[in-house]
């Protein structure tokens, strides 16, 4: 690709991402086979940091007469003050067989209502347009 094309191809990315609102809190659950992650995420994509707390169980097909088997992950502490949480683990070889989704659960405490929020989703994708610019 040339300098032209170089910068043309510059302006589409930084047109797309200016289009796109990254104000107030945001949250994903996505399942990615090809790089072997499952995990869910809550992000506060502008300051200032928000308070949250993230649960993501994982499927994957079993081996065995129930015929799914279930994880539960949650981030590593209940609930931070932070701009991310994330609850979710990379999956090595043993577990190549870990394609049957992921169910996320994402608290937010709305500081100004004084409340807090919860979403949930089932994804079975790793799609880029998952992600949650500002979906709460």
């Amino acid at each position: 690709m040339n300098i032209n094309g170089n910068r043309i191809l510059v302006g589409i990315v930084i047109a797309f991402v200016s289009s796109m609102s990254f104000a107030g809190p945001g949250y994903v659950s996505r399942d990615c086979a090809a790089v072997t992650t499952k995990e869910s995420i809550s992000m506060a994509w502008t300051g200032p940091n928000e308070f949250f707390f993230t649960f993501s169980t994982h499927y994957r097909v079993a081996n065995n007469a129930n015929g799914y088997v279930s994880e539960t992950i949650k981030a590593s502490n209940d609930w931070q003050l932070t701009w991310r949480n994330r609850a979710g683990r990379v999956y090595y070889s043993a577990y190549n067989n870990y394609y049957m989704g992921v169910y996320g659960v994402h608290y937010w405490y709305n500081q100004q209502f004084n409340r807090i929020e919860q979403r949930r989703i089932f994804v079975t994708t790793c799609y880029l347009e998952s992600w949650g610019y500002n979906n709460w």
